[in-house]
């Protein structure tokens, strides 16, 4: 199945797969992440649909809420990533939104929103990065990488912005304090 947007149910290319196997796939629904961002930005489906190139009745189907997706139409990646492009978000920072954040009213607290961009440049630069500066290191042959690095780093990371928004937090605080004192 090409669709973002449809439910783990077996195609005729995933017929020669167990049910547990189709049951192990995690679905992920995109429709409401972008329906969500359409209101958030107070775009129509008309409006999608002029910015987009793709007919109105086509968007009108494929982001029709439903309670069950697998009776939605299927959508292809590039109706996929021309939508998120008109609504101004990264295919990253979608998945990232969808992938990590569960609950919709979360992921779309101004908040947390420029946190998601940021996570989102950061993933979508990183492995070029570490290859550029990795190909500059004498000796390496691949196995000096450990995935088990990923939980600490994480957590660098994690504790990183932690600190930085506390910090942030408090100079604002002292620059309010000043501000009433004079």
């Amino acid at each position: 199945m090409t669709s973002l947007a449809t439910s783990g149910a077996p195609s005729s290319t995933d017929e020669s797969k167990s049910a547990e196997e189709n049951a192990a796939i995690p679905f992920r629904d995109y429709i409401p992440y972008i329906l969500q961002a359409m209101s958030d930005q107070n775009v129509s489906v008309r409006k999608l649909a002029l910015k987009t190139g793709i007919r109105r009745n086509r968007l009108s189907n494929l982001l029709r809420p439903t309670a069950d997706p697998s009776t939605r139409e299927s959508m292809t990646l590039v109706e996929f990533q021309t939508i998120l492009h008109v609504l101004q978000i990264g295919f990253i920072q979608a998945v990232l939104g969808v992938e990590t954040l569960r609950d919709l009213d979360l992921l779309h607290d101004g908040r947390f929103s420029t946190m998601m961009q940021m996570i989102s440049e950061v993933f979508a630069s990183l492995p070029l990065s570490l290859v550029h500066a990795l190909n500059d290191v004498e000796g390496m042959d691949g196995t000096e990488i450990r995935r088990e690095w990923a939980g600490p780093l994480r957590d660098g990371v994690v504790d990183r912005v932690v600190r930085e928004v506390i910090a942030i937090i408090e100079r604002r605080a002292r620059m309010e304090q000043s501000f009433r004192l004079d």
